[in-house]
């Protein structure tokens, strides 16, 4: 199996360099391309010299949003796999390899996120359940430690899990993500009414409710530096994201009572 690998950079060089230099140092075989959705139209070409992949870089002369720059990629993408990285993430070791190992021996998984570690080594908790009001209101309102001690949230975070297996989750963060185009021409691309957050929350989603599992692959390690890359980070959640999040979550929850009833 082989894969295009999908970047969207917005003001990420720094970042976008790291990457690079983790995929260089790893060589990841089933990469055949590079895209690099150029959002923010910095120059960024010159980091692409040297490597041992085709890669190129799209300038579409605006800032698209996440969700759209991704669509962009995956349209241009010649692989039937498309790894969605990203520039705040560093690739290990093998790291590729064991991702596109889980996707062939889970047929039915549209979408396989990587195990996401912070700079550090410490867990990152990438996988999720499902948003709920209540969820929404402990990650969006100001409570400080009430809401981190809610075992609302808690349960949310998937906190009181290892992570140490491979397992199908609700979603996961859209930072790493394999996904078969197979599944994408059945669910459609990400829902674009997203500019920035939730865009992960959505298509996995709607994955789920075309017959297609989300797996979380605990034995491909990479590490995410969301801590350095929301330090740098200017753009919020817009309104039309916030109300796409809630109508999103009543869905999961009609889902739900459909599915008890």
């Amino acid at each position: 199996m082989s894969l295009s690998l999908i970047v969207v950079h917005y003001r990420s060089r720094p970042a976008l360099e790291r990457l690079l230099a983790s995929l260089r140092e790893a060589q990841p075989a089933p990469i055949r391309e590079i895209l690099v959705v150029n959002n923010s139209g910095d120059p960024v070409e010159d980091l692409l010299h040297g490597l041992p992949w085709p890669a190129r870089v799209m300038t579409p002369g605006r800032n698209l949003g996440y969700a759209r720059g991704v669509n962009e990629g995956i349209r241009a993408a010649r692989e039937e796999q498309v790894l969605i990285l990203n520039p705040d993430i560093l690739v290990s070791a093998g790291s590729i390899e064991t991702l596109m190992r889980c996707a062939e021996e889970h047929p039915r998984a549209g979408i396989v996120a990587p195990r996401l570690l912070n700079a550090d080594g410490t867990l990152q908790l990438s996988a999720r359940r499902f948003y709920t009001w209540k969820t929404l209101l402990l990650r969006r309102a100001p409570l400080g430690p009430y809401a981190a001690r809610s075992r609302t949230l808690r349960d949310h975070l998937m906190a009181d899990w290892d992570h140490a297996d491979t397992r199908p989750v609700d979603w996961v963060l859209g930072a790493a993500m394999l996904a078969r185009k197979r599944a994408i021409r059945d669910v459609g691309l990400m829902d674009e009414r997203y500019f920035l957050y939730f865009e992960d929350v959505d298509w996995c989603q709607r994955m789920w409710r075309h017959g297609y599992d989300v797996l979380y692959c605990a034995e491909a390690p990479m590490v995410h530096e969301y801590a350095r890359a929301s330090a740098h980070r200017s753009c919020q959640p817009s309104s039309e994201s916030r109300s796409a999040a809630w109508t999103a979550s009543r869905a999961t929850q009609r889902d739900s009572a459909r599915s008890r009833s």
